[in-house]
């Protein structure tokens, strides 16, 4: 047979038509030409003697690149040598034994006949030299072990036909990927057998990808599963082929007509899929499929593993069976995206329905539980929920195997009674109900706004008795009840107290938080974790929070704003109008004659220095005042801001106004605005060394950023510590003194805020030291070895397990002391590791009031630290290690400096990080304590004495010797 022109050429990658569909033709996509040979080099081969393999056929209708699939055909390996070679044709470059072709000789021949599914690409590799051509390993890469190779299309010869595809070819339209196209050529006869070509559209041009192989009826179905994008089908006389809705071709144009290739192509796009369901465990009741894709229409199978058709069939609405297998199909629409399912004909067990769609690659899995009734549970997390008097009650729910329960709030008894249904959404069996019991019962639309949930919805809010006749809900216990589909599952209540009206709170925060102070959340944070501190002093322009605690309140504000308002605006609107709340912050104390000025709420939102922030758990409103921008209004309409000296009153009034609640209670809370002022500790001495501390005393809110200054008197900066106000109002930065002479005199002031000038004197003082062995705790308690005190003070044991202070010297004066006894506040029963700190008496009084006051001193940023093994010891023990005690213990303290106050006015500092100081002790046993003296001053080590000893004997033997022989 002779072969075509356009084979000769083809660059073939195919798409394989297998399983359901048997019989449709090869659509191929050509990878190289036929023949065409790649030799591959490899390493530490001898000389290859291969060049090139090629494949004749020995039988079918096909050519020397493209094979029917039931042919025999030949290879013939071109080599300048004469040893054996060995030929190989594999699917992939992966050698499996069990699919491969393997043959030897000359011309190997191979029989398809004989092979499964034979249509598609292959690959001949030959080799030859018998000690490299020996059978690859199993899972070899072939392109390796070959030395020469060919691409070989197996052709399918069986007829096509449109009734096995799943739709045509139809240009200018979208296919989805997955599918299998039909499409015919208009011209049965001239293309019969006929080889077309398949290009893709990109933006650098056509892409040729294969060759398309039509049957002896001009026929061919295109497998798409591999195919994503815009694609047209060339003849072999390279004209462009338009196809209609039945796949037949309609056109021939030339390939250089842009306008042509767009009217003829055919996109193919993948379709995403995800099915989920309405809920994935069910009891009796019917759950949803919903189906979600980029496609309108589609068909799709579904079938589950223990799952008979019959049983499908009569779960999933609407579906029919197949004509073969165990499978159900749907067909999913615009109008029908959500399928019901009803499980209530199955077992119980779980079961994962499996879906895809016919036509192309998209699939999902959606697992589903049948459970029955006595496999559901719903609770509520506490029995008794409590409110005050129109507060919101929180009522969380647990469900298990269900998404669903009926609450059934109050009772006839009561005269409200309320049900309404939680729905869980998010499927994680927790639903969050609220109730506003300042909304509920006033009247049927109300009673509905009075309910909501999180993590959940709430659905058919029914109230079963009238209206109450004096809103809000009374003082009284509701009974409540959880049930799933009519049975009761769990009981509880919710009591409405008489709760007082509690002391407002003042709060204080720095000026640089006002906004973030916006949520419920950032202010729970603050609070709890700082910045947000109560104080009754607030610094001019920092921030103020008001924490109104009344949960009446909450429950009126939630009542009264409408979906869409800001909470502000509401609270504002609602205390000017309101007649069962007042809120007022006014003038504490006025000019005589003189009626006191209020906080102009509504001009201070205007000037965005005012925010409400409500918090439903736990029945608060804040109120968040930026004092920079608030505006005090007289009764006169002059206003004026708010300036230091301010003294200030919250006032919260609850009355029973236009029956609103029980009676009236007023709570008020005393604040005062003060100037902002950092005052620096002097005068002070500090060592020219880094981590040199300043300390102060500030106005400003805790956590309030502070820099400050360090200048000489010529004004040079020498230094811009940062540091951040304490919750005491204490501040304690560090700078850097390392370039400063000694005797130097510096001034520090704050930076960017008012206060004085201290002053500080740069002096050239040795650093602290402390130095402990290992030893056992006597009657009169532990020895340190040595300590050197810059100023007066005290060594403080701390038990390194939990840090408390278990023994503190007396005090001591500034130098060095030698073996200085310290009682311990207990006898240990066991051994403990001791760590000794060495703090200065920083308020001059004497005694050691606690780290927070009397500090530590430091050494290169560091707490002095020297840490030992104390062991427990009886009543007669030794009051001292004595010279035979081990000394593992025993070495130098790392000193950490910073300086001690030079009087009693020096403020007191935080406490040390005894943990860190003690992980980072130093290991150097033979680091000398810089007290002016040797070392053997202080320590002297066993070696010592044993050589001094030895140095003794040594002229005592000797004198010994010469007396003899003098005699």
């Amino acid at each position: 047979m002779s072969v075509h022109p356009a084979l000769r050429s083809c660059v073939l990658v195919t798409w394989l038509l297998v399983g359901a569909f048997a019989s449709p033709a090869v659509v191929g996509i050509a990878t190289a030409e036929a023949g065409n040979v790649n030799t591959t080099a490899v390493p530490d081969r001898e000389p290859s003697m291969v060049s090139a393999v090629e494949v004749l056929e020995t039988s079918g209708d096909a050519n020397d690149s493209v094979v029917a699939d039931d042919a025999r055909f030949e290879t013939v390996v071109r080599s300048d040598g004469d040893r054996e070679v060995r030929v190989v044709v594999s699917r992939d470059d992966r050698y499996q034994a069990s699919s491969d072709l393997m043959a030897t000789g000359p011309s190997p021949e191979f029989d398809l006949g004989s092979v499964p599914n034979a249509a598609g690409v292959w690959t001949v590799y030959a080799a030859e030299n018998a000690t490299h051509a020996a059978e690859p390993a199993e899972g070899a890469r072939l392109e390796r072990w070959g030395e020469a190779e060919a691409r070989l299309l197996v052709a399918n010869t069986s007829a096509v036909s449109a009734k096995r595809a799943d739709s045509y070819w139809q240009s200018s339209r979208r296919v989805w990927r997955g599918s299998d196209r039909f499409l015919k050529s208009d011209r049965v006869a001239a293309d019969a057998d006929a080889v077309w070509t398949l290009y893709e559209l990109s933006d650098g041009g056509p892409i040729r990808l294969g060759a398309v192989t039509l049957d002896e009826n001009a026929e061919v179905v295109v497998d798409t599963s591999r195919l994503d994008g815009r694609y047209v089908v060339v003849s072999e006389e390279g004209r462009v082929l338009r196809f209609d809705r039945e796949g037949r071709v309609v056109e021939r144009t030339p390939v250089s007509d842009e306008a042509a290739l767009r009217r003829a192509a055919v996109t193919v796009s993948t379709q995403d899929l995800t099915v989920a369901t309405e809920n994935a465990s069910v009891a009796t009741r019917p759950t949803t499929l919903k189906f979600d894709s980029n496609r309108a229409q589609y068909t799709v199978t579904v079938r589950a593993d223990g799952l008979s058709t019959a049983e499908l069939g009569r779960m999933v609405d609407g579906s029919r069976p197949v004509e073969r297998g165990d499978d159900v199909a749907i067909r999913v629409t615009p109008e029908r995206g959500r399928v019901r399912l009803n499980l209530s004909g199955v077992e119980r067990g779980r079961y994962v329905l499996n879906i895809v769609v016919t036509d192309s690659t998209a699939d999902a899995s959606v697992p589903v539980v049948r459970f029955g009734e006595q496999d559901v549970a719903a609770a509520f997390t506490t029995r008794v929920h409590t409110t005050g008097e129109g507060g919101v009650v929180r009522v969380p729910i647990r469900l298990r195997n269900a998404d669903r329960a009926t609450v059934s709030i109050g009772s006839p008894a009561v005269n409200y009674h309320t049900t309404a249904e939680v729905v869980d959404t998010d499927g994680d069996g927790v639903v969050l109900l609220t109730m506003n019991a300042w909304l509920a019962g006033r009247s049927v639309a109300a009673n509905e706004r009075a309910y909501a949930a999180t993590d959940g919805r709430v659905r058919d809010v029914t109230l079963h008795t009238d209206p109450v006749a004096s809103p809000p809900l009374d003082v009284a216990n509701y009974p409540l009840a959880l049930s799933v589909r009519g049975r009761e599952k769990h009981a509880g209540l919710v009591a409405v107290q008489n709760r007082s009206v509690k002391r407002p709170r003042t709060l204080t925060a720095p000026a640089a938080d006002y906004a973030e102070l916006d949520s419920v959340e950032a202010v729970r944070a603050a609070n709890d974790r700082g910045p947000l501190t109560s104080d009754t002093t607030v610094a001019d322009g920092d921030v103020a929070v008001l924490e109104l605690r009344a949960p009446g309140l909450v429950g009126w504000l939630a009542a009264n704003p409408p979906d869409d308002a800001d909470v502000t605006d509401a609270f504002v609107d609602g205390v000017a109008s309101s007649d069962s709340f007042s809120v007022q912050v006014r003038e504490r104390d006025p000019a005589p004659n003189e009626p006191p000025a209020r906080l102009d709420l509504r001009s201070t939102a205007a000037a965005d220095g005012f925010r409400v922030v409500t918090d439903t758990r736990n029945g608060t409103v804040f109120l968040v005042v930026d004092t920079a921008r608030a505006v005090l209004r007289k009764p006169n309409g002059a206003t004026r801001t708010l300036g230091p000296a301010d003294d200030l009153q919250t006032n919260l009034t609850v009355g029973r106004t236009n029956g609103a609640l029980d009676g009236q209670r007023t709570a008020v809370a005393d604040w005062q605005i003060v100037e902002r002022r950092v005052t620096v500790d002097g005068p002070r001495h500090v060592r020219p060394a880094s981590c040199q501390r300043i300390m102060g005393q500030s106005t400003l809110a805790p956590g309030t950023s502070l820099h400050l200054r360090v200048h000489g008197t010529d004004g040079r900066t020498v230094a811009l510590p940062e540091t951040s106000v304490e919750s005491t109002g204490r501040f304690d930065g560090t700078a850097n003194f390392s370039d400063v002479e000694p005797n130097t005199t510096l001034a520090v002031s704050p930076h960017n805020e008012r206060g004085p000038t201290a002053t500080v004197r740069v002096v050239d003082r040795s650093p602290a030291a402390v130095r402990l062995r290992n030893q056992s705790a006597g009657v009169s308690g532990i020895h340190i070895d040595a300590v050197r005190l810059p100023a007066g003070g005290f060594v403080v044991v701390y038990d390194a397990s939990g840090f408390d202070v278990v023994g503190v010297s007396e005090r001591l004066d500034a130098g060095v002391r030698r073996d200085v006894r310290i009682p311990l506040d207990r006898r240990p029963n066991e051994s403990f590791t001791a760590v000794a700190v060495p703090h200065a008496d920083t308020d001059g009084d004497g005694r050691f009031d606690g780290p927070a006051v009397d500090i530590s001193f430091h050494r290169s940023c560091d707490v002095v630290t020297a840490s030992a093994s104390i062991g427990r010891a009886n009543a007669s023990a030794v009051r001292r290690p004595d010279s035979t005690t081990p000394e593992t213990g025993h070495r130098p303290i790392q000193s950490l400096t910073v300086e001690a106050p030079a009087s009693a006015s020096d403020p007191a500092r935080r406490t040390p990080n005894v943990r860190e100081a003690q992980n980072n002790r130093s290991a150097d046993a033979n680091r000398p304590v810089p007290t002016g003296e040797t070392p053997s001053a202080l320590h002297r080590s066993r070696a010592d004495r044993l050589f001094v000893l030895g140095v003794v004997l040594v002229v005592v033997a000797g004198s010994a010797l010469l007396g003899r022989r003098a005699r």
